[in-house]
């Protein structure tokens, strides 16, 4: 654990590592452990027989070594903070290393009691008790000094903790093991109050089957407890039997769980219900002929509960047989239909007294498709991008105040994953077709690179122009692709540095190779393939066009090829490569797929969800 905490930069300066002489030893067995975990700690507590072994050591500054008697334990949050007579007044936050987690020194700390203080003080357990004082939740955290937990088995743990409980008639334990949360979820008794934390640390370090034993014990236990509202998004999205059960603080990231305890009744304390009071509508029809970015946004609404979510899908953007279209409709109180087609203008001659919402794309507006809608039947249009509805309120006279921006979302917490050795010289190109995503520009930009390094290389994603008819059989597109393939067949070094995928939902993994995604079409709508890439923690470099400083921050946009070449080349010779992606990451976080749910739900009028 102290490992792990030592890389976090805001612990910077704030990091206390306390050691026995157990612990001492299996540093030593592995000294490169010893480095990490104590060098970059502020302060180092040992017991004063091992204080001169570490010093001598040399892994730490032996001023900020601290040793203590361990014949008389002193209470060592008081003497952290020069003597103050209990914990709950100090002022610096203090993890615990311990398997049940607390956070001492919140703005309003809850009554922290101390008992039955033992010899053994480098484990800490913590129990809540949780109680009403007229309408205000009123939490107790209660610490009590261990002995050992740590070679205990989950049953004997659960024993201890027994005896707490019905010592001081305890309303919750919270506990970020999972082994022992797994342990009392299986005891009727108590399942009802056992809290399972989420350890901050979990989505960097966790793999797959881990994750899936957290959601399991989840659902067995009262409750799920998470630092910050977006981790409570993510958890629920991946874990849907989770859905109205994580609890999370008011005040954002870094709280900890003593806050977020106090501030569960304000939350979820009055009521079970997965939509919010002010809920309008619960019966929604999304429909239209492509339902591929529709439908991953329906399926999270119909998973937050208290909405009845159906489809219809016509066989073409024009066409349906109408007695299937009826029948969709019939007990429907609001219809969104993706993209402005025929499907739209169907709905549009025949709303009655529904909600309809139409989306538009970016295809409809420079096509003659959404001419034949009546907008004055939609009661709002939403676009992608804040360009594509100034184009398309100039071109069809929509009301300004009947319109919506909302991008497109992006699964952030399935991009996040980390980069491969060779990400920092690879390229990538997701999605090439048609001729106006601008293929050539990838290749010319590949070959200025090659010339000053030879360590650049291209990987192209996704379906080949002569896999689309109305791509190949234009004979305008198809010279533009031929003079780019003539180019390879002629230039055997740059096509050397040049690799084709075929599109598939492998997308994730292959983001992980790529550290510079490209985004050089001639127009887009939004361009979803290079916001994936940020989100990633691939660098974007962004021809600059219509509407992309809407969507793509400053720092991304370039002007050409040599532009974007100089762009690479300095960032690869200065070594910014990982705080550029650093950026691209925190950029990419405001259209996480949660918050975008959340702002569908708001438009379709289905309330705020349970995460409001």
């Amino acid at each position: 654990m102290a490992r792990a905490l030592a890389g976090n930069p805001l612990l910077a300066g704030r990091l206390v590592v306390a050691i026995g002489a157990n612990d001492w030893q299996d540093y030593l067995s592995n000294s490169d452990h010893a480095v990490v975990a104590l060098s970059q700690a502020a302060l180092v507590i040992v017991p004063e027989a091992l204080r001169q072994e570490l010093a001598d050591h040399g892994s730490v500054n032996a001023a900020r070594v601290w040793s203590l008697d361990a014949l008389q334990p002193p209470d060592i949050l008081s003497d952290l903070d020069g003597g103050r007579a209990t914990p709950a007044d100090l002022r610096l936050r203090v993890c615990l290393a311990s398997r049940l987690v607390v956070e001492i020194g919140m703005v309003e700390p809850p009554g922290v009691v101390r008992t039955e203080t033992a010899s053994s003080w480098d484990l800490e357990d913590c129990v809540v008790d949780f109680n009403w004082a007229g309408a205000k939740p009123v939490v107790s955290i209660r610490v009590k000094g261990a002995s050992a937990w740590g070679a205990d088995s989950p049953g004997r743990q659960f024993w201890r903790l027994g005896r707490l409980r019905s010592a001081w008639g305890l309303a919750a334990i919270a506990t970020s093991d999972v082994a022992l949360a797994e342990y009392a979820g299986l005891h009727p008794a108590w399942a009802s109050c056992t809290w399972l934390h989420l350890p901050y640390s979990a989505r960097a370090s966790w793999d797959s089957e881990l994750w899936d034993r957290f959601g399991t014990t989840g659902a067995l236990v009262e409750r799920v407890v998470v630092s910050s509202l977006e981790e409570a998004r993510h958890l629920e999205l991946r874990f849907p039997t989770l859905s109205g059960t994580v609890l999370f603080p008011a005040s954002g990231m870094g709280c900890g769980l003593g806050e977020t305890i106090q501030n569960f009744a304000s939350r979820y304390g009055r009521s079970n219900s997965q939509l919010a009071a002010g809920s309008h509508r619960s019966c929604l029809l999304v429909t239209s002929h492509d339902m591929k970015f529709a439908k991953p946004i329906a399926d999270a609404l119909e998973r937050r509960g208290g909405v009845d979510v159906t489809s219809h899908v016509w066989e073409t953007q024009h066409y349906s047989r109408v007695e299937d279209s009826i029948s969709a409709t019939v007990d429907r109180d609001v219809v969104w239909v993706d993209f402005a087609s025929g499907v739209a203008g169907w709905h549009a001659a025949r709303k009655g007294n529904r909600r309809l919402v139409v989306r538009v794309h970016g295809y409809e507006v420079d096509g003659p498709w959404g001419d034949d809608i009546d907008f004055a039947c939609v009661d709002t249009v939403v676009f992608p991008s804040e360009h594509l509805r100034t184009r398309a309120v100039a071109r069809w006279g929509l009301s300004l105040s009947k319109t919506r921006v909302i991008p497109n979302p992006i699964d952030v917490w399935n991009l996040s994953r980390p980069k491969s050795a060779i990400a920092p010289w690879t390229l990538g190109l997701l999605g090439w077709t048609p001729h106006l995503k601008r293929f050539d520009r990838a290749l010319s930009l590949l070959n200025e690179l090659i010339k000053v390094d030879d360590r650049f290389v291209l990987s192209v994603k996704g379906r080949p122009p002569h896999s689309f008819d109305w791509v190949w059989g234009d004979p305008g597109q198809r010279a533009m692709f031929d003079g780019a393939f003539a180019e390879l067949r002629e230039n055997h070094r740059l096509a050397a540095h040049v690799f084709f995928e075929d599109a598939g939902p492998d997308v994730s993994d292959w983001l992980t190779n790529i550290g510079w995604i490209l985004s050089p079409s001639e127009r887009e709508s939004f361009h979803l393939a290079a916001m994936e890439g940020m989100a990633s923690g691939s660098v974007p470099v962004v021809w600059k066009r219509e509407g992309a400083g809407d969507v793509f921050p400053p720092d991304f946009l370039i002007e050409d090829v040599p532009s974007a070449a100089r762009r690479i080349l300095d960032a690869s010779e200065r070594g910014d490569f990982e705080p550029l992606s650093r950026l691209a990451r925190r950029s990419a976080d405001r259209f996480d797929f949660p918050l975008i749910v959340d702002e569908w739900a708001d438009v379709l009028q289905l309330g705020t969800g349970p995460w409001a």
